[in-house]
C-alpha cells in the first residue's frame, strides 16, 4: 500500500475519532447546561434563585400574548380644557382614540405610589369633588361600579411579572391631572367619594389635548356632571349611534357534542370528553355534560355554568406556568388567570368586552369570585348586575358562570337623545329618601326586529 493511501486512511480515522470525541463532549456539556439551568447543584456557578426561575416561567408565558379584552373597560371617557368638557359617545373609534392616550396613564398612574386623602368631614369631602369638577384641565375616566385598585395592573398589562406597591382601596372615577411642572398625577375616587391620590415613579408630562381637535359631531359630545351628589358625568347633546344585534352562541352553532365551542369549553374547563355524559331537557332547550369530576350547563338562551364535583381546574392551565415555592398563585397571578380564560371564551369575536364590577374574599376557604358585566362601545349589553361570574378557590377554578353571545355592531343608526334632557323626563316624584338615581346607558331591543338601539336606563341605588 503506497504512504499516500496509508496516510488517508490514518487521517480518516482521526476524523472519525474526533466526531465521535465531539459528539459526546456537546451532549455531556448539554447536560450540564441544563443541569445547571435547573438547580445549579453540579455546578461551581450559583444555583437560579427560584424566584428568578418563576419570573422566566412567567416572561415565557406572557410571549406573544395579544388581550382582546383587559377586563378593564371604561363606562365613560372623556377630558376638560378650559371652558369645554368634551367626551367619547358610543362611538368604536372615538373610544378608542381616548382609550389609547388614556391607558398608558392609568398603567403608570397605579404602578406608582398612593396616598389617602382624609377629609375632616363629609361637607369637606364633597366640596373637594366639586373642585375636582370644575378644575380647568384634567382627563376624567369612570366605571360602571367600585374597582378594586389592585385590578387595575393585572388587567391593563400583558406582563405576569409586575412588581407592584399594594393599593388597598376601591375606584370608580379617576381624574388625571397636571402639577405645577406639567407632569400627570392623579385623584381616584371610590362610589363613596373616599379620595386617593396616585403619583407615578416617572415624570409622565400631560401634554397638550385640544377640544377643538375633537368634532362633536363625529363621536364626540359635550358633558358637565349631574347637580346629584357625588360624580355622574352627563352628556348634554344629542348624537347617532350605531344598532346592534345579538345572537347567542348556542342559538348560532348548536349546543349539541359535536359543536365546536362545546368542544371548547371541554378543554377549557377540563371536561374529559372521552368519558362526558350528556342530559337534554325535555324541550331540548338545555343541555347538561358531566364527567366523573365536572358538570357543564348550556341553555338557548347563551347561559354557561360550568361546576366542578371535585377539586376544580388548576391555574396553570390558564397561566401556562407552575405555582412558586410558596406553594399558592398570588393574588395577580389569579387575575391573570381570568383574564385569560375571558379571552378564550370569546369563541365568535365578538364586539362586547368585560369589566370587573365586583370581587368577594372569603380569607376561612380562601375563595376568591370575580364578577364581569359586559358592555359594548360602553353601553351595558344587559340590565342583569353582571354577566359572568368566576369562583376560585385556592389555586383551581371550581366555578364559571356566564352568558356567550355574539354582539354585533351594526350600519344602521338611532339618535341617542341629550342625556340631561332625557334625565328631567324621568319622574322625579318616585324617588324615594335615601335612594339614589343613577342614568346609564344600556342596549333595548326593537319590537319584532331582532335588533338592538341605545337607550338610558335609571338605576336606583339605596345608600
Amino acid at each position: 500500500m503506497k504512504l499516500s493511501q496509508k496516510l488517508k486512511i490514518f487521517v480518516s480515522r482521526v476524523e472519525i475519532a474526533i466526531a465521535v470525541v465531539l459528539f459526546f463532549f456537546m451532549l455531556y456539556a448539554c447536560g450540564k447546561y441544563i443541569d445547571i439551568k435547573i438547580n445549579g447543584k453540579t455546578s461551581s456557578l450559583p444555583p437560579i434563585p427560584e424566584y428568578q426561575k418563576q419570573i422566566l416561567l412567567k416572561t415565557g408565558a406572557a410571549e406573544n400574548k395579544v388581550y382582546i379584552d383587559n377586563m378593564i373597560e371604561p363606562l365613560f371617557i372623556g377630558f376638560k380644557d378650559g371652558d369645554t368638557a368634551i367626551c367619547a359617545t358610543f362611538d368604536k373609534e372615538a373610544r378608542a382614540s381616548l382609550k389609547n392616550i388614556v391607558t398608558p396613564m392609568l398603567y403608570s398612574l397605579f404602578s406608582g405610589t398612593s396616598e389617602k386623602i382624609d377629609f375632616d368631614d363629609e361637607n369637606k369631602k364633597k366640596q373637594f369633588i366639586k373642585q375636582l369638577c370644575e378644575k380647568e384641565k384634567y382627563i376624567f375616566v369612570s366605571y360602571y361600579d367600585d374597582i378594586p385598585a389592585g385590578i387595575f395592573l393585572p388587567c391593563l398589562s400583558s406582563d405576569y411579572e409586575i412588581s407592584q406597591k399594594s393599593m388597598y382601596f376601591d375606584v370608580q372615577s379617576v381624574f388625571i391631572l397636571e402639577d405645577e411642572n406639567g407632569r400627570i398625577y392623579a385623584v381616584a375616587l371610590s362610589k363613596d367619594g373616599n379620595a386617593n391620590k396616585l403619583i407615578p415613579e416617572e415624570n409622565i408630562l400631560f401634554g397638550k389635548i385640544s377640544t377643538q381637535e375633537y368634532d362633536i359631531s363625529d363621536g364626540y359630545s359635550y358633558f358637565t356632571f349631574d347637580d346629584q351628589e357625588g360624580i355622574h358625568p352627563v352628556f348634554v347633546s344629542s348624537f347617532i349611534t350605531n344598532k346592534y344585534q345579538i345572537k347567542t352562541i348556542s342559538e348560532k352553532f348548536g349546543k349539541d357534542e359535536s359543536a365546536f365551542w362545546i368542544q371548547d369549553l371541554f378543554d377549557i374547563f377540563s371536561v374529559n370528553s372521552n368519558f362526558v355524559k350528556s342530559y337534554s331537557s325535555k324541550n331540548d332547550s338545555e343541555m347538561i355534560y358531566v364527567d366523573d369530576e365536572n358538570e357543564l350547563f348550556v341553555n338557548d338562551e347563551g347561559y354557561v355554568e360550568y361546576k366542578a364535583n371535585s377539586s376544580g381546574v388548576s391555574l396553570e392551565n390558564y397561566l401556562d406556568y407552575s405555582v412558586g415555592v410558596t406553594g399558592e398563585y398570588s393574588f395577580t397571578d389569579k387575575i391573570f388567570a381570568i383574564k385569560n380564560l375571558v379571552n378564550l371564551l370569546n369563541f365568535d369575536k365578538s364586539d362586547h368586552r368585560y369589566c370587573v364590577v365586583g370581587i368577594d374574599y372569603e380569607e376561612k376557604e380562601d375563595k376568591l369570585k370575580i364578577y364581569l358585566k359586559s358592555f359594548i362601545n360602553g353601553v351595558s349589553v344587559s340590565s342583569y348586575d353582571y354577566d359572568a361570574a368566576f369562583e376560585i378557590k385556592g389555586n383551581y377554578l371550581v366555578s364559571a358562570r356566564l352568558y356567550l353571545y355574539k354582539c354585533t355592531m351594526l350600519d344602521e343608526y338611532s339618535v341617542c337623545l341629550n342625556q340631561s334632557y332625557v334625565n328631567e323626563l324621568f319622574d322625579e316624584s318616585q324617588q324615594t329618601h335615601g335612594t339614589e338615581l343613577l342614568y346609564y346607558p344600556l342596549l333595548e331591543r326593537e319590537e319584532m326586529q331582532g335588533k338592538y338601539f341605545v337607550s338610558w336606563a335609571r338605576l336606583s341605588q339605596e345608600e
